[in-house]
C-alpha cells in the first residue's frame, strides 16, 4: 500500500480537487452561520412531552448448544478462504445493504434498548443516535473498500518533531455538518504513514475471530464486527454478553447478508459458552471489549504472573478494548457565560449518557483551585446535573459499585444531584474541591463524578499543563480518552506547548477538545483505542486501536477539536430536543447522502 507522502501525480491532483472542495463548503457552511443563527432564533422549537420509562426484565436468549457452536465454527472455517479473497468492491456492496437494513429497524432496535436501559428526556433519541453512529462506520467503512488509498484524497499531513500528523476530518458534504470541526491522527514517533499494511496481514492469515461482545452499547459490537470482516478480512464468531443477548434479533436482521453468507454467526450463553469458544481449535484469534479483570482471566487464568509468558492459558492472538478512569481537564482563562454553561452541558452528557456505563464516561474534572471562574462553572455543572433525570444504574453490579462509591466518599463534599422521576433510579453525585491524592482514580461505570482542584500559583498556563497532564496520566486508570477545554486564546498563549505539552504529553488514544467524548468514539475516520505500548501481562485500556476506516498502519492516537459551543446544538447532548427527528434523518442521510437529505437534517437540528 502507499505512503501519503508518495502518492502518484494523479492522485495528488485529485486530492487536491478534492480538498478545495471540501474547503469551499467549509467556507460556505462559515459565512452561512449567521444567518442559520437568526433562523433558528425566529424558528419554533419542537416540544416533546418527556415519557420517562424505567428499565424492564429482558428476556434473556436460549444459549447456544455445544452441537450449534461447532457447526457454526465449522462453517466458519470453511469459508475463511473464500471471505479473505473476495474483492473489495463485493465486500462494499454486501455492507451496504447491511447499512440499509439498520435505516429500516433503528426505531424498533432503539425502542428495544430503551426498554432494557430505561428511557429518560430524549425518549428514543439516545438509542437511535447509537444505531446513527453503526451507520458512521459502515459509511466510511464502505468509501475505503471502493476508493482504497483514493480515499486519502483531502487528508493532509505535516511534521511535528519525529511524528506525522494527519487531518482526516471533515471530508466531502460532511463539511456542512462540521465545517468547524477539525480531526486529526497522530502517527507513532519515526513511522511512516502506511495504510493498509496490518490489516492486509491478517488478511493473508485467514483469520477465525472470536468476538467478546460488550454489554454495554450497540456501537461497539457493530464496530468490533465491521473491524474484523471489513478491515481484517477475518471471518467472525460473535459471543453476546448475556446483559445485552436482547440485540441478537435485531442484528440479525441488520447482518443478515453476512450471515447467510457463513462468514458470521451468534452464539448466546454464559461464560461457560465463552471459555469454551476461547479455547478452540478453530478459532485464530480473540477480541474482547470489557474489563481488565476479564482480560487476564482469559489470558492468563488469574492474574499474569511477572514476565512468564509460558504461563498463558490462552496462545492466540488476542487483541481488546478496555475501559479507564476519563479525565476532563479544565484549563483556566476567561470564559464568556455561554461557553462555561456549554461546557459544563456538555460534561453532564459526557457522564449521564447510557447511564454512566461507558468506558468513556466522564469520570474526574481537573481544575485549578484559583481559576477565578471555578465557583462559576461549579454551579453550571450542577445546575445542568439538577435539570437531568435521575436514571436506574441498570448494568450488572453497577449499583453496587455506586453505594460503594458513595459510603468511600461520605466525609468528602458529597453532592446528590438530578430531577427525581423513575422508580429505583438514583442521585447524579457530583464530589467537588478533591486533593489530587484523594481521588479515586479508577473506572467507576456509575453515575458518579468527582472535581479535582490542583494548587498552582498565579494560574500559570504551562504550570497547569504540567501538572494536569501529570495528574491524568498517573493518577487515573487508563489510557483510552481524555477531553481537554482550552480556549482559542489559551492554545494560543502557550504556543509550542499545546502540542508538545499538551496533546503529545497525554498518554491517551483519544484526546477530544472543547468536547465530550462522544463524537470522537463516532468518527472512525479517527480510530479509536488505548495508547500504544501495553502488554499482555499490563494491559490497561487495550492493546487495539479499532474502528480505523482508514486503516493507519500506526496510529497512536486521535485528536477532535471542536467549535465551543456548537451550533447547530450537538446530537450527542443528554437534553436536546426533536432528537427522534433529527436521529431518524441523520441515518437517511449518512445512508444515503444527498443535498436533500442534509436540507432536512439541517431544518431539523435547527428546531432543536
Amino acid at each position: 500500500m502507499s505512503e501519503i507522502q508518495f502518492m502518484s501525480d494523479t492522485m495528488v491532483g485529485m486530492s487536491e480537487r478534492r480538498r478545495w472542495s471540501d474547503r469551499a463548503l467549509c467556507t460556505a457552511f462559515r459565512a452561512s452561520k449567521p444567518m442559520l443563527k437568526l433562523v433558528r432564533a425566529v424558528m419554533p422549537k419542537v416540544k416533546e412531552e418527556e415519557k420517562w420509562k424505567p428499565p424492564e426484565k429482558m428476556e434473556k436468549r436460549k444459549p447456544t448448544s455445544q452441537a450449534e457452536w461447532e457447526a457454526s465454527l465449522d462453517t466458519l472455517a470453511a469459508n475463511k478462504s473464500m471471505w479473505s479473497k473476495k474483492e473489495d468492491q463485493e465486500k462494499a456492496i454486501l455492507l451496504q445493504t447491511c447499512m440499509n437494513n439498520i435505516v429500516q429497524v433503528m426505531e424498533e432496535a432503539a425502542a428495544i434498548g430503551h426498554r432494557a436501559k430505561g428511557q429518560y428526556e430524549m425518549g428514543l433519541a439516545e438509542e437511535m443516535f447509537a444505531w446513527v453512529t453503526c451507520i458512521l462506520f459502515a459509511k466510511e467503512t464502505i468509501q475505503f473498500l471502493l476508493e482504497g488509498d483514493n480515499c486519502l484524497h483531502g487528508v493532509t499531513s505535516r511534521q511535528v518533531g519525529n511524528q506525522v500528523v494527519c487531518t482526516v476530518l471533515p471530508t466531502g458534504l460532511d463539511c456542512m455538518l462540521y465545517a468547524e470541526y477539525r480531526g486529526e491522527v497522530w502517527l507513532e514517533p519515526g513511522q511512516p504513514p502506511t495504510v493498509g499494511q496490518k490489516a492486509k496481514a491478517v488478511q493473508e492469515r485467514e483469520e477465525l475471530a472470536l468476538i467478546l461482545g460488550a454489554g454495554n452499547q450497540i456501537p461497539v459490537i457493530f464496530g468490533d464486527v465491521i473491524h474484523k470482516l471489513f478491515v481484517e478480512s477475518s471471518v467472525a464468531m460473535l459471543k453476546f454478553s448475556p446483559v445485552n443477548c436482547y440485540n441478537g434479533t435485531v442484528l440479525e436482521k441488520v447482518f443478515e447478508p453476512l450471515l447467510n453468507l457463513g462468514i458470521l454467526k451468534f452464539a448466546y450463553g454464559g461464560s461457560d459458552v465463552g471459555e469454551a469458544l476461547v479455547g478452540h481449535k478453530k478459532v485464530d484469534a480473540i477480541h474482547l471489549t470489557g474489563s481488565e479483570d476479564t482480560f487476564n482471566a482469559i489470558v492468563w487464568g488469574g492474574t499474569p504472573d511477572e514476565g512468564a509468558e509460558g504461563t498463558r492459558a490462552v496462545n492466540k492472538r488476542i487483541t481488546a478494548e478496555l475501559g479507564g478512569c476519563t479525565p476532563y481537564i479544565i484549563f483556566p482563562g476567561e470564559w464568556t457565560n455561554e461557553q462555561l454553561d456549554y461546557m459544563a452541558r456538555q460534561i453532564v452528557a459526557g457522564k449521564v449518557h447510557n447511564s454512566g456505563h461507558n468506558c468513556l464516561a466522564a469520570e474526574v474534572v481537573v481544575t485549578s483551585r484559583t481559576w477565578r471562574q471555578r465557583e462559576q462553572f461549579l454551579n453550571r455543572l450542577e445546575h445542568h446535573f439538577n435539570t437531568t433525570a435521575q436514571r436506574v444504574p441498570y448494568y450488572p453490579g453497577s449499583f453496587e459499585k455506586y453505594k460503594a462509591f458513595k459510603r468511600a466518599a461520605a466525609r468528602a463534599n458529597l453532592k446528590e444531584l438530578g430531577k427525581v422521576g423513575v422508580e429505583g433510579a438514583v442521585p447524579w453525585i457530583l464530589v467537588e474541591n478533591l486533593d489530587p491524592k484523594d481521588v479515586d482514580g479508577t473506572e467507576h461505570w456509575c453515575g458518579v463524578m468527582q472535581e479535582v482542584a490542583l494548587d498552582l500559583p498565579d494560574d500559570d498556563l504551562n504550570d497547569f499543563a504540567r501538572s494536569a497532564v501529570e495528574f491524568a496520566n498517573e493518577r487515573c486508570a487508563g489510557q483510552l480518552s481524555c477531553s481537554v477545554w482550552a480556549s482559542q486564546e489559551v492554545q494560543t498563549k502557550l504556543g509550542a506547548a499545546w502540542e508538545k505539552d499538551v496533546i503529545l504529553g497525554l498518554r491517551y488514544g483519544s484526546i477530544s477538545v472543547n468536547t465530550c467524548i462522544l463524537p470522537a468514539f463516532g468518527f472512525s475516520r479517527l480510530g479509536w483505542g488505548a495508547y500504544p505500548g501495553n502488554g499482555l501481562d499490563n494491559i490497561g485500556s487495550g492493546n487495539a486501536m479499532i474502528h480505523n476506516s482508514l486503516r493507519f498502519d500506526h496510529l497512536q492516537k486521535s485528536v477532535l477539536y471542536c467549535p465551543l459551543p456548537v451550533f447547530p446544538p450537538a446530537i450527542w447532548l443528554h437534553d436536546i430536543k426533536n432528537g427522534e427527528n433529527i436521529a431518524r434523518l441523520a441515518a437517511k442521510y449518512f445512508a444515503n447522502p444527498s443535498i436533500g437529505a442534509l436540507a432536512k437534517l439541517a431544518v431539523a437540528n435547527l428546531r432543536a
